[in-house]
C-alpha cells in the first residue's frame, strides 16, 4: 500500500466497520489505521461512485456485519463490484461533495458520523444538510447514467429518492423498486464480466486431484 500511494497527496478511504459506509478523501502524510480500507487513487470520480447508493446497495448485500454495523471486506465487496467507466460528471460531483462536506463539518464542528445521522434523519431540514442530500442525489443520477441504466430505472418509477429502508437502516437513498432493479443489474453485469474473463483465460477453473480433473 505504501508503494501504491507514494506519489499521491491524498487517497479515498472508508472505515472498515461502520453503519454509514461513507468514503472520504484523506491526506497520505500519515500512518493509516488497519481499520481503514484505503483506495490508492486521488480521483474524485472514485469518491463519487463509492459514495453512491449503487455502491452501498452492493456493500449491504455482499458485506458482513458486526453487531449492527457493516464490515467492508474488499475481496467480498469491492473486487466483485462491477464498476462503470469513470466520467467527468462523476469527477465534478465528487469534487463538490468533498469540498462542500468539508465546509459543513468545519462549520458545524461535527464529525462525519454525526453529520450523516442528520442526512439520514427526515426531521432535519437544515439548508446545508439538504444540500448534501441533493449532492448525493445528483451522484446517484450520474452513476445510473454512467452504467447506461436510465431506461431500466425509469421503468420501475425512477430513483425516487427519499428516506427508505436498506437492510436494517433507513437512509436518504433510492426507492425500494429502484434498489431491486439496481441490484439485479449489478449482478447481471458481474456475471457478464466474469464470463468474459473466463473466456479470456483469466480464471483458472480447472484443478487436478490425483488423476482426476475437476471443475470448481
Amino acid at each position: 500500500m505504501v508503494r501504491a500511494i507514494a506519489n499521491l497527496d491524498r487517497v479515498v478511504v472508508i472505515a472498515q466497520t461502520s453503519r454509514s459506509v461513507i468514503p472520504v478523501m484523506a491526506p497520505t502524510g500519515q500512518v493509516f489505521s488497519h481499520m481503514l480500507v484505503v483506495f490508492a487513487t486521488d480521483d474524485t470520480a472514485m469518491l463519487a461512485i463509492l459514495s453512491s447508493s449503487v455502491h452501498f446497495l452492493w456493500v449491504e448485500s455482499r458485506g458482513s456485519t458486526l453487531e449492527t454495523r457493516i464490515r467492508y471486506i474488499p475481496t467480498d465487496v469491492f473486487q466483485t463490484f462491477a464498476m462503470p467507466a469513470l466520467t467527468d460528471e462523476m469527477r465534478d460531483l465528487g469534487s463538490y461533495l468533498d469540498t462542500f462536506r468539508a465546509d459543513v463539518l468545519l462549520a458545524r464542528g461535527s464529525g462525519l458520523t454525526k453529520t450523516y445521522n442528520l442526512v439520514f434523519d427526515p426531521t432535519c431540514t437544515d439548508a446545508d444538510i439538504k444540500e448534501l442530500r441533493a449532492i448525493h442525489r445528483a451522484i446517484d443520477e450520474a452513476i445510473v447514467r454512467a452504467y447506461g441504466w436510465a431506461d431500466r430505472v425509469a421503468k420501475v418509477g425512477g430513483l425516487d429518492h427519499g428516506f427508505h429502508k436498506i437492510g436494517r437502516e433507513v437512509r436518504y437513498t433510492v426507492a425500494p423498486a429502484a434498489q431491486r432493479e439496481i441490484l439485479d443489474s449489478l449482478l447481471e453485469l458481474n456475471h457478464d464480466r466474469y464470463a468474459d474473463e473466463v473466456a479470456q483465460g483469466l480464471h483458472d477453473t480447472e484443478r487436478r486431484c490425483g488423476n482426476e480433473e475437476r471443475l470448481f
